[in-house]
């Protein structure tokens, strides 16, 4: 009986250790694994501050990785986004809208899509291209969006704008410039202007005595700016301009860029940055273009922007007020304050649709 009693415990015994043997592995498991990760974590971010700290050099070496982190066009293309081609679908819902392609100034390929005013939608089923063409001459305001660096004219927030346009009765063309969406070509300032100048000149040949307004929102503002400037010297000044979130130079939005924040403490790096990007930053100039900007100008901007400050479009502001002859159109600046819209999203404002009322006749 105790030898039976002596064998039970043996056996309770080797169950016991044999269970502690099993913990034992899990937790050396566990800790090899959580050392794995750490260690993944950890390279990834050495790799990553390399990669930044080595920027500057990386951005003079190789000039094109500069549109990379200038245009951010590759952000846009079809791998990253919805099928451009049809605006209506599901996916993407711009109603009442055609995708077409317009030549550049050199013969690039241009995404472009026109979106109908909401009164038109509903009059009309029978939409085909002659349909499209002749109804910009309709009378009704015509607004053409310029948007920012990265993504599509399909992106959302910029959707959720056509659609306050449309919604006001206006006309919208949006187009992609080239590199961008499924436009041809690869982006430079010159010939980023050259699209946006291609765009006007296609709506102007179709709008008769339709009121076109040029709307440009970050990057786009400096694209807006540029362009109704060379209208404006050639006396075909635009209705009006319309400067979304916009940055008084492309100098002043990179050096206050939340990237460029751990710059400031490191002598020489702001500058070896500026320097290699300097060719496509001076293109990008609105403060230079203000004083022959003679259309009115209106000019929106979030407190709580994070990306283009919003003192930087106070400082446009203030330039345009100093600048501009006593005989150009008025300039108005709207502050959105801290509502959450942040960069791209007072397009959200429920207080939008009746500034753009009263700008846009």
């Amino acid at each position: 009986m105790a030898r039976l009693r002596s064998g039970h415990k043996t056996q309770e015994e080797k169950e016991l250790k044999g269970n502690e043997e099993s913990k034992d592995k899990q937790i050396k498991r566990s800790l090899s694994c959580s050392q794995l990760m750490f260690k993944i974590i950890k390279n990834t971010i050495v790799v990553v501050v390399c990669i930044y700290l080595a920027s500057p050099i990386i951005s003079l070496l190789f000039p094109g990785a500069i549109t990379q982190v200038i245009f951010l066009n590759l952000f846009g293309k079809r791998w990253f986004s919805d099928d451009l081609s049809y605006p209506e679908s599901a996916a993407i819902n711009c109603t009442g809208t055609r995708n077409l392609y317009i030549d550049s100034t050199d013969g690039v390929k241009l995404g472009t899509w026109q979106v109908l005013p909401v009164s038109v939608q509903e009059k009309s089923n029978n939409r085909d291209d002659d349909f499209f063409d002749q109804v910009l001459a309709d009378g009704k305001p015509i607004v053409i969006y310029f948007h920012g660096n990265a993504g599509t004219r399909g992106w959302g927030h910029r959707v959720d704008l056509y659609k306050d346009f449309t919604g006001l009765d206006y006309h919208v063309v949006a187009v992609d410039y080239r590199g961008f969406g499924d436009s041809e070509g690869w982006p430079y300032p010159e010939g980023i202007f050259s699209d946006a100048l291609a765009t006007i000149n296609w709506v102007k040949a179709r709008s008769k005595a339709s009121p076109v307004y040029l709307w440009g929102h970050s990057m786009g503002s400096g694209v807006a700016a540029r362009v109704s400037k060379r209208l404006c010297d050639a006396g075909t000044c635009p209705a009006g301009v319309i400067l979304e979130t916009p940055f008084s130079s492309l100098h002043d939005a990179f050096m206050h860029h939340p990237f460029a924040i751990p710059f400031w403490v490191m002598p020489g790096y702001l500058w070896l940055h500026a320097y290699a990007m300097n060719d496509t930053i001076e293109a990008f100039h609105s403060d230079q273009c203000m004083s022959s900007i003679l259309c009115p100008i209106l000019i929106l901007h979030a407190e709580d922007d994070a990306i283009v400050p919003f003192h930087l479009g106070q400082k446009l502001y203030k330039i345009a007020k100093e600048v501009r002859p006593e005989s150009a159109g008025p300039v108005k600046f709207v502050n959105f304050g801290r509502n959450g819209y942040g960069h791209k999203h007072i397009c959200d404002s429920p207080e939008l649709p009746a500034i753009m009322k009263e700008f846009i006749v």
